[in-house]
């Protein structure tokens, strides 16, 4: 089983996105460091996730062409899909848009290295271990290329490192958003914004680390029993000002994606049955981080086992 990591001060910054009605979801810093140090950190970037579905059995996906678009899979039958999808400017207009599948696909890529696209660091478990991330290099350029998680049947909890997500916040770049579903009719969020934890975002441009660019970050959701999601869409936005196609022309990719299965409610979630309606969030602004040690310290634990399978 992989067991959290434990980080010494300073430690990781909150979560940059806070709970839609009764789901929580969870928008770690970003990461650029490829070192062994750096790679530990982004290992530890789903800690926060992993404690607030405590008491769950965790899945880590591995990306296998062979197995594509399917990228969990566990004991209890429950699929998780991915696909490369379109996201016009129309669908992110609609409370339900979710975009449509491109013609080609993401596929296995990256194995045996330690980083993914644009040199964005693994998890340290996952680069050891080799696995590929899943990657895509088509889309069209009237819009926005997005990853779309289908779940089959709806889960509660799910979570992916991503490479390369780029997006501002500062209003001069494009911003990413994620969007979470109940039903395919039935949206839980509007497009919740994820946020560059960059401290100084005119830093960014295509050649600089920073606001999303070569650095991983962990994005994820907690639910309860009831309002269970069934699909999750994240779309990347553009680190750079000076592009006027508003991401239209970027890229994105993902490792680990983690699914973590209860059998029964936990007493919190029996406690907190919220009914599943759409609300919309602001996104806080995330701490300050270092674009050459961007989490900083250091680990003096092993790491130990890291997935069940």
């Amino acid at each position: 089983m992989r067991m959290p990591m434990q980080v010494p001060a300073p430690t990781i910054p909150a979560p940059g996105c806070a709970a839609i009605g009764p789901v929580k979801v969870f928008c770690s810093a970003e990461v650029g460091d490829a070192s062994r140090d750096g790679r530990l950190l982004v290992e530890a970037l789903d800690d926060p996730w992993r404690s607030a579905a405590a008491g769950a059995t965790f899945v880590v996906g591995r990306i296998k062409d062979s197995e594509l678009p399917l990228v969990v899979e566990d004991s209890l039958s429950t699929r998780v899909t991915a696909s490369l999808q379109n996201v016009t400017d129309s669908d992110l207009a609609s409370a339900t848009g979710r975009g449509e599948a491109h013609d080609r696909q993401g596929i296995a890529t990256f194995s045996d290295v330690n980083t993914m696209q644009e040199g964005a660091p693994k998890p340290e478990f996952l680069a050891q271990e080799g696995a590929a991330a899943w990657n895509e290099e088509y889309g069209k350029a009237n819009s926005r290329n997005a990853v779309l998680f289908a779940f089959d049947p709806p889960v509660t909890a799910f979570g992916a490192w991503f490479g390369d997500l780029e997006t501002r916040s500062d209003h001069k770049g494009t911003t990413a958003v994620l969007r979470l579903f109940h039903t395919k009719e039935q949206s839980i969020s509007f497009s919740i914004p994820i946020a560059s934890s960059t401290a100084d975002q005119d830093t960014c441009r295509q050649e600089v680390m920073g606001c999303g660019n070569k650095t991983t970050r962990w994005i994820g959701f907690v639910a309860n029993a009831v309002c269970t999601v069934s699909a999750m869409l994240v779309v990347v936005g553009d680190d750079d000002p000076r592009d006027v196609r508003d991401g239209k022309l970027e890229h994105l990719g993902f490792i680990g994606p983690t699914v973590a299965f209860r059998t029964e409610p936990s007493a919190a979630e029996v406690a907190d049955q919220g009914p599943c309606l759409p609300l919309r969030l602001v996104l806080p602004l995330l701490s300050s981080v270092s674009s050459e040690h961007p989490l900083g310290g250091s680990f003096s634990a092993a790491s130990p086992d890291k997935w069940l399978r």
